[in-house]
């Protein structure tokens, strides 16, 4: 079975990993942990980066020596966190970072991949947040060819409890 979880460091996203670290599964299983950085422009012509490749080449972090920028060493670390809670679940985890629209690269990841399952966070907007900004695991369950688990943080709640 191979599972993604989209991950953006946020609680919605770690009751998800949580949720997953739960979760019964066969130690054949191979988790993809996913994190997208918005873009905003800034990136263009910025190549796409698989983690998994890059930071085993390199200590000074996924853009190589001399490049550093905050939003991206925060998603790599984010990574970093995300696939160490997640690596006694599987016997494979793989992480990758892209930059981009998260909801179309979450869907366009989990295709290429042949993922059998999707699972992600929701902040739990409700009223004018929710149809100004669109949840992202809106879109992705609206679009994504394989089944989406979907753990929805409420208000106050506690990840750990």
């Amino acid at each position: 079975m191979k599972i993604l979880v989209a991950t953006d460091g946020t609680l919605a996203s770690e009751a998800a990993i949580e949720k997953l670290r739960l979760m019964p599964l066969p130690r054949v299983s191979e988790i993809v942990v996913v994190t997208v950085v918005r873009d905003s422009g800034y990136w263009d012509g910025l190549p796409v980066v698989n983690t998994e490749v890059c930071s085993a080449a390199s200590d000074d972090g996924v853009w190589g020596e001399g490049w550093e920028h905050p939003e991206l060493t925060h998603a790599e670390e984010v990574l970093r966190y995300a696939a160490c809670r997640l690596r006694r679940k599987a016997g494979f985890v793989r992480t990758v970072l892209r930059i981009g629209s998260p909801a179309e690269e979450i869907i366009h990841i989990a295709q290429k991949m042949r993922v059998d399952l999707i699972v992600m966070g929701n902040k739990g907007r409700t009223g004018i947040d929710r149809w100004v900004l669109a949840s992202v695991s809106e879109k992705v369950l609206q679009q994504a060819e394989c089944p989406v688990l979907v753990v929805k943080l409420k208000e106050g709640a506690d990840v750990w409890q």
